[in-house]
């Protein structure tokens, strides 16, 4: 198995925590097309955090993949300005290529509905300076707000089983 890459990585936050969640359904459906793909989802993190405690770069080199998926951004509204937060993206996409990553999938930060409907300006900030600068660092880029628009919530931030799968397909 020397010389042989796994597959794909999969970073997020909460909404890739569980088998059920949109982590674990973009795992199996990696694993469906016959690559070993791992997750590693944290709750209530994002960029800045996977980047200042290594947590990239220990899922980079422990793992070793040639696809990396992203879920992130949600956790990073509000947390930074834009130019500070696209250096971040800028810093996190140069260690994954410098881990030996070729290609890489984000999707940004889906909506907040009802009791949390007031985190839609920060999170709506995060997906455009997300998408201002990722395609230019060779990221395939996918809007989650859109991809979730028509999904109900269970807690105003949160999806159920069926609404993961959604998204996920």
């Amino acid at each position: 198995m020397s010389g042989v890459r796994p597959g794909g990585l999969i970073i997020g936050d909460s909404h890739s925590e569980a088998s059920w969640t949109l982590g674990g359904r973009l795992k199996k459906l990696l694993e469906e097309r016959g690559l070993t793909a791992r997750v590693v989802g944290n709750r209530g993190k994002g960029v800045g955090w996977y980047l200042s405690t290594g947590k990239l770069q220990q899922a980079l080199g422990s793992f070793k993949p040639d696809l990396m998926v992203v879920a992130l951004g949600a956790n990073d509204a509000g947390q930074f300005d834009e130019l500070e937060y696209k250096a971040l993206l800028v810093q996190f996409v140069a260690q994954a290529k410098d881990a030996g990553v070729q290609q890489i999938i984000w999707y940004g930060p889906s909506k907040s509905d009802g009791a949390l409907v007031n985190r839609m300006p920060a999170r709506q900030a995060i997906a455009s300076w997300q998408n201002q600068t990722l395609p230019g660092l060779g990221v395939e880029w996918h809007d989650s707000m859109a991809m979730t628009a028509d999904l109900p919530t269970s807690d105003g931030v949160h999806y159920r089983s069926a609404e993961y799968a959604i998204w996920a397909g």
